[in-house]
C-alpha cells in the first residue's frame, strides 16, 4: 500500500542587523516509498557529500575567529606575573619567524595574550618553553626557577643568532584619550653573563596601527623603523649586576629568579587616543661573551589616581 504524507519544512535565515530576519516555509506532498521523494534525494550518496560539505562550510563561517590580540586596557589596572605559563623544566624549542611579531600564547609553554617576540635575526628555533638558567642557547624564553611554586618570567638571552625585541601591546578601550600612565615591573634574571654586564633598553610608542603578525619592519611591529620610539621620563631600562649575584663570571643557573631591580615610572605623560595602541618593548642584543638570561616579571600599568578620577567618574 502506498502511503502519502504532507510535510511542512520551515527554515529561518538570520541576516545582518541591517535587514530583518526572514522566514521561509514550504509545503509539498511526496511519496514516502518513492526514491524520488525529497528526503531520498538529499540523502542519496552523491548528495550526502555535498550536504556534509555545505554544513561544514556553514559551521566554519559561523564559528567565531579566535586569534591573539593586544591587551584591552579600559583604565583599570592591568597586571601580569606570568604564572599562567605552563612550561616545565624540560624545555621544548619552537621556531620564530624573523621580522615578525609572534604572540607567545601560541608557543610552547603557553603565555598570556598581548605579549610578543620580534626577532631581527633570521628565522630559527629561538623560543624555549622554559629555561631554568642552564641553557646557553640564544633566544626568547620563559624564565623559570626551582622554587615552589615555580617562579616564572618572560625574557631572553642574546647571541649572534638571536637578537630583537620582546614586550607587550595594549589597546586603549577606555573611551577617552589617556594622558598619563604609571608602569612598574621587576627586572629579573636566572643566568649570569660570562664577560660583561648586559643592558636591556626599554622604549615605547603609540600608534593607530594594530599588531602586524606577518613579517614586517613597518608600523604595527617592534622594529626600529616602525616609527619614533621614546624612553620613559624615568628610564625603565636596566642592566645586569656588575658585582655580586648575577655578575659576569663562570656562568650558572640562579634560583630563585634574582631581582635586578624594580623599575617604575609614575604619571608618565602620554597622548594615547581611544582605540589606539601602546607598544612597550624590551631590547635584546648580542653582548660580548656569553649573555645573561634576563627579563620582566610582575608587570603592571595603571592610571594615576587623579587622571582616573578626572576621566572616568
Amino acid at each position: 500500500m502506498k502511503r502519502c504524507a504532507q510535510f511542512k519544512f520551515k527554515s529561518e535565515v538570520e541576516v545582518s542587523s541591517h535587514v530583518p530576519a526572514s522566514k521561509v516555509t514550504s509545503t509539498f506532498p511526496f511519496n514516502l516509498n518513492s526514491s524520488r521523494n525529497p528526503i531520498s534525494y538529499l540523502l542519496s550518496p552523491s548528495r550526502r557529500g555535498l550536504a556534509a560539505a555545505a554544513v561544514m562550510a556553514l559551521a566554519l563561517t559561523a564559528a567565531p575567529s579566535v586569534m591573539a590580540a593586544p591587551v584591552n586596557f579600559s583604565g583599570s589596572t592591568y597586571t601580569q606575573d606570568f604564572q599562567s605559563m605552563t612550561g616545565t623544566t624540560t624545555a621544548t624549542a619552537a621556531s620564530l619567524t624573523g621580522g615578525a611579531m609572534v604572540e607567545i600564547s601560541g608557543l610552547g609553554g603557553g603565555g598570556p595574550s598581548g605579549w610578543y617576540t620580534y626577532m631581527t635575526s633570521a628565522t630559527g628555533n629561538r623560543w624555549l618553553s622554559s629555561d631554568t638558567g642552564s641553557s646557553n642557547a640564544g633566544g626568547f624564553r620563559q624564565l623559570v626557577d626551582g622554587s615552589s611554586p615555580t617562579g616564572r618570567a618572560f625574557g631572553s638571552q642574546g647571541s649572534g643568532n638571536a637578537a630583537g625585541f620582546y614586550g607587550i601591546v595594549l589597546k586603549n578601550t577606555s573611551g577617552s584619550t589617556i594622558t598619563s600612565i604609571t608602569i612598574s615591573f621587576d627586572a629579573v634574571m636566572n643566568r649570569n653573563p660570562s664577560t660583561t654586564a648586559n643592558p636591556t633598553a626599554v622604549s615605547y610608542r603609540i600608534s593607530s596601527t594594530d599588531v602586524v603578525t606577518s613579517a614586517s619592519t613597518a608600523d604595527g611591529t617592534f622594529a626600529n623603523s616602525a616609527g619614533t620610539w621614546s624612553t620613559f621620563s624615568t628610564d625603565l631600562s636596566f642592566t645586569s649586576p656588575s658585582s655580586g649575584t648575577g655578575a659576569p663570571g663562570t656562568q650558572a643557573a640562579i634560583t630563585p629568579l634574582f631581582k635586578i631591580a624594580t623599575k617604575t615610572v609614575s604619571s608618565q605623560s602620554v597622548s594615547w587616543p581611544n582605540n589606539s595602541f601602546l607598544y612597550i618593548r624590551l631590547s635584546e642584543t648580542d653582548d660580548s661573551g656569553s649573555d645573561a638570561s634576563q627579563g620582566i616579571d610582575n608587570f603592571s600599568i595603571s592610571l594615576p589616581a587623579t587622571v582616573h578620577e578626572a576621566s572616568f567618574l
